[in-house]
């Protein structure tokens, strides 16, 4: 689980710990904090050899990551790991922005479209696409 600390991923990790899943969850640091149950697993998502180690040909691989580096960057990491690792499932959960407006736009391609969320809008489907391109 890569984003499994912030609050999309960890209620994420909660679901998938009550299911009775085991559940690796990918932080940067040691102090990271991850539900009880959970695994950490120490990986900077921008260091593509971190993120290679993590990945397992066996593993599920969810994405939840924020910010833009870690979804542009680290997201473009996690995707070539698990396609190298031959990892049979990858999900990525992105935000609405991307979601088809009209026939021609993006929800985040609309002039009311919250100036701020433009950015990380931009990003998530950046990811989306890259998604759609490794299957």
């Amino acid at each position: 689980m890569f984003g499994g600390t912030g609050r999309t991923g960890s209620a994420f990790v909660r679901q998938a710990l009550a299911a009775g899943h085991a559940v690796d969850v990918a932080a940067r640091g040691a102090s990271a904090a991850i539900p009880t149950g959970a695994t950490l697993v120490t990986c900077d998502v921008l260091d593509p050899l971190a993120v290679s180690a993590s990945v397992k040909a066996d593993h599920s691989v969810i994405v939840t990551l924020g910010g833009t580096d870690a979804i542009t960057k680290g997201c473009a990491n996690v995707i070539a790991a698990a396609t190298a690792a031959g990892a049979k499932r990858l999900l990525g959960v992105v935000g609405a922005g991307v979601l088809q407006a009209d026939a021609k736009r993006l929800r985040n391609e609309l002039p009311d479209y919250p100036p701020p969320l433009r950015t990380i809008g931009a990003a998530h489907h950046a990811f989306y696409e890259s998604l759609r391109a490794s299957l």
